[in-house]
């Protein structure tokens, strides 16, 4: 499998983005807020966040993009690799919705599992990018600080 130790990188840092992202979305600002209601802050909202997302990324984040890595390989895509991997990076969070909206006997249970999965696949594919591409371009400099 082709950048391992970069997509095993982009599992451990990936939560951590995923989880201020959530601490930001689930934040209700103070006027907003009614009297006696349970409300979160940012901190609240990633910590407890970052406690489920942690694994979830290692075991499915990796195994994901390993699949994704295969199907990508066996179609033998060349162009717009970028946007067939987005795609299924896509396609990979909301199969897991699908099984427990099957599971659960409710649709609805799909698009709630999506909203928060999407995100979380897709924050992963980007980490992972830029982790690539970063290694590439120091990989590229050395080669030509070596000559």
């Amino acid at each position: 499998m082709k950048d391992l130790y970069n997509k095993a990188l982009a599992a451990i840092i990936s939560p951590l983005f995923f989880a201020l992202f959530m601490g930001w979305a689930m934040y209700t600002p103070i006027e907003e807020r009614e009297y006696e209601c349970c409300y979160m802050n940012v901190s609240d909202g990633f910590v407890m966040t970052i406690m489920p997302s942690i694994p979830i990324y290692l075991v499915f984040g990796l195994l994901g993009a390993y699949l994704i890595d295969r199907v990508t390989d066996a179609l033998k895509i060349k162009r717009n690799v970028y946007l067939f991997q987005l795609l299924m990076y896509s396609l990979i969070a909301i199969l897991p919705g699908m099984f427990l909206a099957i599971a659960s006997e409710g649709i609805g249970l799909t698009l709630l599992f999506a909203i928060y999965s999407v995100p979380a696949t897709l924050i992963y594919y980007h980490v992972f990018l830029f982790l690539h591409h970063f290694e590439k371009f120091r990989n590229k400099r050395r080669k030509l600080h070596e000559a």
